[in-house]
C-alpha cells in the first residue's frame, strides 16, 4: 500500500516493515517514522558550529546537557533565555550514538556507533581539529574519543573540573553532565526532583557562560518519555527526539 507525504514521497507497507520511496527512486528500508514539521537541524550541527569557529580561531565550549530534552526546557531558564532552536537528535536517541554524531558531525552509519554497546569511532572527532582540547565528562566517557575525558564524581565535580579548564583557556572545551539523564530515567523527566536537578545544571551552565571568552554551543543528546517507573528513552518519540541547541 501506498501513502503520500508532503514531500512528495511514497510509504510503502507491507507485512513486516515500512519503506519510504524518495522523489529520485532511492527506498530507505525499515523506517522507524516519519516526523510532521520536524527542524531542519540535527544535533550533528555541534560539530560544524564548533569546527567552523576553530577555523576563525576562536576559542569553542560546547555544553552537552544529557537527558534534556526540548520540552523540559521551561526548567532551565538560563538556557531557554539564549533562544534555543528545537533540533533532532538522531536515532536512536541514547547517549553513546549522540555523542558520536556530536562530536564526528555525522551519523551512525559513518561513524560506527550505532547502538549503546559500541564505542570506536570510525569517523575523526572535533578533538583532532582544536589545537589544544579539554575534556570532561560526569563519571564515564561513553565512547572512545581521540581525547581521553577528565571524569567528575557527579555534576557538581565536573562543573569545578570546568571552572578549572576555563582558566586555562583551550581552544575546544567539551563539557558533558548527565545528571538530568540521571533522575529524569529514576523519577521521570517532569518529577520535583528532576526539575531541581536542571535548575542546578542550568545555574552551572550559566557560570560557565559567563566566565567563558569565546563561543558557545548548548545542547542536549536525547529527551525522555515517562513510563510507569519513572523515565525513558530510544524511541522515536517527539519527548526522545526534540531538544534545544544554542550558539552564541
Amino acid at each position: 500500500m501506498f501513502f503520500r507525504t508532503l514531500a512528495g514521497a511514497y510509504l510503502i507497507s507491507n507485512r513486516n516493515a515500512i519503506d519510504l520511496l524518495l522523489p529520485d527512486d532511492r527506498v530507505l528500508s525499515d523506517v522507524v517514522g516519519i516526523m510532521a514539521n520536524a527542524p531542519s537541524t540535527m544535533i550533528t550541527q555541534a560539530f560544524h558550529d564548533a569546527k567552523f569557529f576553530l577555523e576563525q580561531d576562536e576559542q569553542v565550549m560546547v555544553i552537552k546537557l544529557d537527558g534534556l530534552g526540548w520540552n523540559m526546557l521551561g526548567d532551565a531558564p538560563f538556557v531557554a533565555s539564549l533562544e534555543p532552536r528545537r533540533t533532532l537528535a538522531v536515532y536512536p536517541p541514547v547517549t553513546p550514538v549522540a555523542l558520536a554524531a556530536m562530536l564526528t558531525g555525522v551519523t551512525g552509519d559513518q561513524n560506527g556507533i550505532q547502538t549503546r554497546g559500541q564505542r570506536e569511532l570510525l569517523a575523526p572527532d572535533l578533538f583532532t581539529f582544536a589545537e589544544n582540547s579539554a575534556f570532561i565528562s560526569t563519571r564515564t566517557a561513553f565512547i572512545g574519543t581521540s581525547l581521553m575525558p577528565e571524569l567528575g564524581l557527579d555534576d557538581a565535580d565536573t562543573f569545578m573540573l570546568a571552572l578549572h579548564a576555563v582558566a586555562e583557556q583551550p581552544n575546544l572545551l567539551f563539557v558533558h553532565f548527565k545528571g538530568i539523564d540521571d533522575a529524569a530515567h529514576y523519577f521521570g523527566p517532569h518529577a520535583n526532583e528532576t526539575r531541581q536537578v536542571i535548575s542546578e545544571i542550568d545555574g552551572f551552565v550559566r557560570s560557565l557562560v559567563e566566565q567563558f571568552d569565546g563561543r558557545v554551543i548548548i545542547t542536549s543528546d536525547h529527551g525522555l518519555h515517562e513510563t510507569p517507573s519513572g523515565g525513558n528513552h530510544g524511541l522515536f518519540l517527539p519527548e526522545d527526539m526534540l531538544v534545544p541547541y544554542v550558539v552564541r
